[in-house]
């Protein structure tokens, strides 16, 4: 499974001034991220390019619950990623580890 995106609730009130398609409250976690950076005061290149470290990833969900963001969706090309279809994954690859 390829997740290349997420959705994010933003805390509070929000409008963007633009229609993302997105449920009220709900951005996509790249502005969502800006965001957050933001409110820390750090201005930065934060998770620029495919190589991100466990500890980057572990500091920005901790700084996003800090400022009250919560995950709303997973997505992969451009579609949502169910609990479901990720626990089928899951599944199957459990079942695969099991045999070798």
């Amino acid at each position: 499974m390829v997740i290349d995106g997420g959705v994010v609730e933003v805390p509070g009130p929000v409008d963007f001034g633009f229609d993302f398609g997105l449920r009220p409250k709900m951005a996509y976690a790249c502005m969502a991220e800006t965001m957050i950076l933001a409110l820390e005061g750090r201005y930065e290149s934060y998770s620029i390019g495919r190589r991100l470290s466990v500890a980057k990833i572990k500091e920005m969900a901790g700084l996003a619950q800090k400022h009250g963001f919560k995950v709303a969706s997973l997505l992969s090309f451009d579609r949502t990623v169910s609990e479901r279809h990720i626990a089928a994954i899951r599944d199957r690859a459990e079942a695969h580890t099991s045999v070798v």
